[in-house]
């Protein structure tokens, strides 16, 4: 699952800039007729781009924790059920 978020994440921007290319080629002249328009999109890529590496990480990080939780767990149950 983290090798798949991770391909997803490095190739998202990529895909959807040719995508845009292929089907509707004309939107990259919005960049001169309406540049603020223009601007402000690709900025919202930028933003969803960086929301997507922190969401990323929050993911690996937890994923690498689990293990040590899943090993802490029995043993915190087990202390549970001996302190009653």
């Amino acid at each position: 699952m983290a090798e798949a978020a991770a391909h997803w994440r490095q190739t998202y921007a990529v895909q959807r800039f040719r995508f845009t290319l292929k089907h509707n080629p004309s939107y990259f002249l919005t960049a001169f007729t309406d540049p603020r328009k223009f601007s402000k999109e690709l900025w919202e890529l930028i933003k969803f781009h960086v929301q997507v590496n922190g969401f990323y990480k929050v993911v690996k990080k937890k994923l690498s924790g689990s293990s040590r939780t899943s090993k802490e767990a029995p043993a915190l149950a087990k202390a549970t059920v001996t302190a009653r």
